[in-house]
């Protein structure tokens, strides 16, 4: 689901609404206050995991929630804030609207070189980002580089005949270089991560032709689905 469509989900939930200059979006108060009120809590709670099990009836969520909460709390509370709200979304959907809520709040991640239908984040809060999602490929990008600018082109053209059911995400690598390569093997930009269950599946170094990128994205349904039975 590109941002439009999690933009347009927000505004039916009166989640978010136009401003009064009628080109501006922004989030509703009575939300907010509970952000806000989620926040305190995981800040102050002496037992979070007691707390998010109280709100989260899924045992691997609240084990995700929980590192997540001291990391990125505003992203966790806006996500518990959200499923008081859409109970019926699925978690990994959830976390997606809740990505594009903080960047309305805060607009704490670069853009310009981030593919159509990726959302742009930061290091900081791919673990919790991808641990939610079954698979997802990442790219990651830096400024003056003219690999990258190759890599987002075939991404675009790549991901025109690609469905929805794929979380994209972008991180300009330089401001989360230590943690792209402590935690996902990530030495240089441009590199496109194949993601797994949290985990990278494979990478792409450098710019490939949308052929390459379509081959990955298969083996991504695959290791999830399995393999065709044969004949």
């Amino acid at each position: 689901m590109d941002e439009t469509a999690l933009l347009d989900q927000l505004s039916t939930a009166d989640v978010i609404h136009a401003a009064n200059d009628g080109e501006t979006l922004q989030i509703d108060k009575a939300f907010t206050a509970l952000v806000e009120t989620n926040i305190d809590h995981l800040q102050s709670t002496d037992d979070l995991e007691s707390w998010l099990r109280n709100r989260v009836d899924e045992p691997e969520v609240v084990g995700t929630l929980c590192p997540a909460a001291e990391e990125v709390p505003e992203l966790v509370a806006t996500y518990l804030a959200l499923r008081s709200r859409l109970a019926k979304i699925p978690s990994e959907e959830l976390i997606r609207l809740a990505l594009v809520l903080d960047q309305l709040r805060t607009d704490s991640s670069r853009t310009d070189g981030t593919p159509d239908s990726f959302l742009p984040v930061v290091g900081s809060q791919l673990p919790l980002l991808l641990d939610l999602q079954s698979i997802a490929v990442v790219y990651c990008w830096r400024e003056d580089c003219d690999p990258c600018d190759e890599m987002k082109d075939a991404i675009e053209t790549a991901f025109e005949d690609i469905t929805a059911d794929i979380s994209r995400f972008s991180v300009y690598g330089p401001d989360s270089a230590r943690r792209l390569q402590k935690e996902y093997g990530v030495k240089g930009a441009p590199t496109t991560l194949f993601i797994v269950d949290g985990q990278v599946d494979s990478r792409l170094h450098g710019a490939h032709y949308e052929e390459t990128i379509k081959k990955e994205v298969e083996k991504l349904r695959e290791a999830v689905r399995g393999p065709p039975a044969a004949e």
